[in-house]
């Protein structure tokens, strides 16, 4: 499990890299609502409808046939309501499960794995190769694509004419909050939506507020050893969980995810942040030199967390922030 983790996170490192290099002038658009008329499209404003999820109890009903510009900047058409979904991220997964409509999921991948009971739903595959025909079998009214999705699979799935909606935002954590509120108006579960981004919003301002002005400096592992070091550049929504919870990101003048074990310990962070599988066995960060060095590693300010929490760009975003605000505060004076 171990090893099959630290390679999914390697390799997905390299997709969302691949990823933030083809997309990084993309500008989440919210959707776009046809009244009847194919000609004239209505743009549904996100900053109106974080607005409208604040102040409005009930939040109008989605119409359709629905177009939507999604993080890819592709228009997708949905002619009625969605009913099925095949799901190609975990971030989706979780979305979808928070949003109530897992009794619409009708496919995942081998690596959505949360909430527990999205195990008893038929997998098509895994994130990087999704079984095109299993997916085609289904039939679904819409496939949820996320950041491991290739241009090829997007292409080979339009050629199938299943309309693919790729919701993700690589270097903002606000983006998160236009994904809920989209992927809920796509689903006509509006008010849900609005709720849970209002619920997520709030709960990440609430830390952001609290934090104390003297931050802790942290690095957070990403990948290290021989396969190289990676972690959160500033321009991206990882970097800003790290911000919202109160810490300082050691690697935020960098851009991308790549960095090296001389600049860390030239850095010498205050805490470090570490996936639970870097901390298991002889091979643990904390036990793998040069890292040994770290005045983090020697005085015990190095954290395991569940990553999940962290890298997918869901709800759980929020989790991650108050329980990396508790770790932060464990530092309770400036060590630096």
């Amino acid at each position: 499990m171990k090893n099959k983790s630290r390679v999914l996170l390697l390799t997905s490192l390299l997709l969302i890299m691949s990823f933030m290099m083809s997309a990084c002038s993309i500008i989440f658009t919210p959707p776009v609502n046809e009244q009847g008329n194919a000609e004239e499209m209505q743009s549904v404003q996100s900053e109106k409808a974080s607005d409208d999820a604040k102040s409005a109890e009930t939040v109008e009903a989605t119409s359709y046939p629905l177009t939507v510009k999604d993080s890819a900047d592709r228009e997708v058409t949905l002619p009625d309501e969605v009913k099925s979904i095949v799901s190609l991220g975990p971030n989706m997964t979780e979305l979808i499960f928070a949003l109530g409509a897992q009794d619409r999921l009708k496919g995942r991948t081998d690596y959505c794995d949360y909430p527990e009971e999205v195990k008893d739903i038929p997998s098509i595959g895994t994130l990087m190769e999704p079984d095109l025909e299993k997916i085609a079998e289904i039939k679904p009214d819409l496939v949820l694509a996320s950041t491991h999705v290739s241009d090829e699979t997007l292409a080979k799935l339009d050629e199938l004419g299943l309309p693919t909606l790729m919701l993700y935002d690589s270097e903002h954590l606000d983006g998160l909050y236009d994904i809920i509120l989209t992927l809920g108006h796509v689903l006509n579960l509006n008010d849900k939506a609005a709720a849970l981004e209002k619920s997520v919003r709030e709960r990440i301002e609430a830390v952001k507020e609290a934090a104390p002005e003297q931050r802790p400096r942290v690095y957070y592992v990403v990948g290290f050893g021989e396969s190289g070091d990676y972690t959160a550049g500033g321009k991206t929504f990882v970097n800003d969980i790290i911000e919202a919870a109160g810490g300082d990101n050691i690697a935020k003048d960098i851009e991308g995810w790549q960095y090296s074990s001389e600049k860390l310990i030239e850095e010498d962070p205050d805490v470090i942040i570490i996936p639970s599988w870097a901390a298991e066995g002889d091979g643990a960060f904390g036990k793998t030199a040069p890292y040994t060095e770290l005045t983090a590693v020697k005085e015990g300010r190095v954290f395991a967390v569940d990553n999940n929490e962290i890298d997918r760009q869901g709800p759980r975003n929020a989790d991650a922030v108050e329980k990396l605000a508790e770790l932060f505060a464990k530092v309770a004076a400036p060590v630096h």
